[in-house]
């Protein structure tokens, strides 16, 4: 059975009050919508592949996944992004009955000041964290 991991971590994050009670439901996979309300949260596979034994293949997985957190200022995007580093780094996660553990690779803070005479600016925190869990 091949593990849609991006709908276990909508349903593991849409659980956390940290993390909703900032973003309510805006949590997406992938893609966020072209005039979303900020903050939100977006993330996407960065890349998969099986581990490997002498044997051959096993059931066990990696994907590297990266988590965006935008919002209108540095304090939304940073205290969303600690919200998420506690959720999900180091840890041991059982969700939906997949064992899954998590760690952070990295993380970037890609901000950009105004653009224009609005003052309003787009604040983004890019972090990538590796999902090892297996299959049956």
């Amino acid at each position: 059975m091949d593990t849609n991991l991006n709908a276990l971590i909508y349903s593991y994050l849409s659980t956390l009050p940290a993390i909703t009670d900032i973003v309510g439901t805006r949590i997406y996979p992938d893609f966020g919508p072209t005039q979303p309300i900020k903050p939100y949260i977006v993330f996407s596979t960065v890349s998969s592949s099986p581990f490997q034994s002498m044997n051959g293949p096993t059931t066990l997985n990696r994907k590297r996944i990266q988590f965006d957190c935008y919002g209108w200022n540095t304090v939304s995007v940073s205290d969303l992004n600690n919200a998420l580093i506690t959720a999900l780094n180091g840890k041991h996660l059982n969700i939906d009955g997949v064992q899954c553990n998590t760690f952070l690779i990295n993380d970037l803070n890609v901000s950009d000041g105004p653009k224009d005479a609005s003052q309003q600016a787009l604040y983004c925190i890019k972090s990538d964290y590796n999902f090892v869990y297996r299959t049956n």
